[in-house]
């Protein structure tokens, strides 16, 4: 199930740029005090800048076979990528009330952080999913794709302890659940951990969250086998 007109894609996709930039600008402003970028030391704002990117590229590209005289889109634009991004996000929606367990966290806790949550952890990953299910090309992708989900959080995770390490104590970890500090002395945790409850922590809650974007990305997976099968317009 793909839409190929051009016109309401580069609709769709302005208005999904537009909305994904504005969201990571007021974060980026209002997260701004450590330095300019500080807001970006955060996952999920990495995530939306790279995925805000790549509707920008869907948005060029669909400008310029307009520009030849198409109207209609041709298929197979960087599926793989777009796979990778999507699984991603998604995950991050349904990893981020898990993220706020193990750190101790309310799902919105007022402030920058009401925004962050309800904006880049929420909407902007349904309308990211929009974008795939109107206009992305679905059932030609490989099993090893799922192979590179992983690698984007796992980089994440190693900038989350330079972050630390370079810009010094001061400075928090990128994110709470790679800080051991988390865990030690949270009386609402101790349980799950067990007595070394610091790193037992970390170690937990980073492979938990890991393999909730990796389950999401073998979903999306079968959903594109599904959604592209004959079978299944045939059924509905």
């Amino acid at each position: 199930m793909v839409l190929r007109d051009q016109i309401i894609a580069i609709i769709y996709r302005s208005l999904l740029f537009i909305f994904g930039l504005s969201a990571l600008i007021i974060v980026g402003i209002s997260d701004s005090m450590a330095g300019p970028l500080n807001a970006f030391r955060k996952y999920g704002n990495l995530l939306t800048l790279l995925s805000v990117l790549m509707v920008l590229f869907e948005i060029i590209f669909n400008g310029i076979s307009l520009s030849k005289g198409r109207k209609r889109m041709p298929s197979g634009v960087y599926p793989p990528i777009m796979f990778l991004l999507l699984s991603l996000e998604i995950g991050l929606t349904i990893a981020h009330p898990l993220y706020c367990f193990f750190g101790d966290l309310t799902y919105f806790s007022g402030g920058e952080r009401n925004f962050y949550t309800l904006f880049i952890t929420l909407l902007f990953p349904i309308f990211f999913l929009g974008d795939w299910l109107l206009f992305g090309e679905k059932g030609n992708l490989k099993a090893r794709h799922l192979l590179d989900i992983p690698l984007l959080p796992i980089l994440y995770y190693l900038f989350s302890y330079l972050n630390h390490l370079i810009r010094g104590d001061d400075i928090k970890y990128a994110t709470v659940i790679f800080d051991e500090k988390t865990f030690i002395g949270n009386p609402s945790l101790p349980a799950l951990f067990g007595e070394n409850s610091g790193w037992n922590g970390v170690v937990i809650s980073t492979f938990s969250i890991l393999s909730i974007y990796i389950a999401t990305g073998i979903i999306i997976f079968f959903l594109g086998k599904l959604l592209s099968s004959p079978n299944f317009y045939k059924e509905s």
